[in-house]
């Protein structure tokens, strides 16, 4: 009697299918939550750096065009920097920070905001640096964050701004 090859599947070797299955279903699920992921942490990121240099950007250019630092005074640091301006639509031009938002007040103007929505400014600090006999100079250090957050996943991004600019107009 011969015997003919058996055309069906055998038990195990459905379960050694299924569980093929599984294990590529789990690993393209694993990957896609990884790049969401990266996606909110890659948008946190953004928002911090744009925030970040639009601000310091602005600031570099109001000490550039400045006649001279008012706040803070000669060698120490705060929160708040005002500015002495040439032109007396912008005098003073006063730059501060409350509630984690960047403002930047120029003479009699509204109040604007310089950071961006997601991010935020957790501190500022401003200090006079100016020799004698120097126009002015001063250190602006600046701590901008973003939190990302979506479901599960939250991502804190932070980074810290520092530059040192002089006035360049002469009083």
């Amino acid at each position: 009697m011969r015997r003919h090859p058996v055309a069906g599947s055998t038990l195990v070797e459905l379960l050694i299918y299924i569980a093929i299955v599984a294990i590529l279903v789990f690993a393209i699920v694993d990957i896609l939550f990884a790049v969401f992921d990266l996606k909110l942490k890659l948008r946190a990121m953004s928002e911090v750096r744009q925030g970040g240099h639009i601000a310091m950007e602005r600031i570099r250019l109001a000490v550039q065009n400045a006649s001279s630092i008012a706040v803070p005074s000669s060698g120490t640091s705060t929160g708040i920097l005002t500015l002495v301006m040439p032109t007396t639509s912008t005098n003073p031009t006063t730059f501060s920070v409350e509630d984690g938002v960047l403002l930047l007040k120029e003479g009699t103007s509204p109040t604007t905001t310089l950071t961006l929505e997601e991010g935020q400014v957790v501190y500022a600090v401003f200090q006079d640096m100016t020799a004698t006999g120097t126009p002015g100079t001063v250190r602006v250090i600046l701590y901008v964050s973003s939190t990302a957050e979506d479901g599960p996943s939250v991502f804190d991004v932070g980074e810290v701004y520092r530059t040192t600019e002089n006035v360049r107009r002469r009083p």
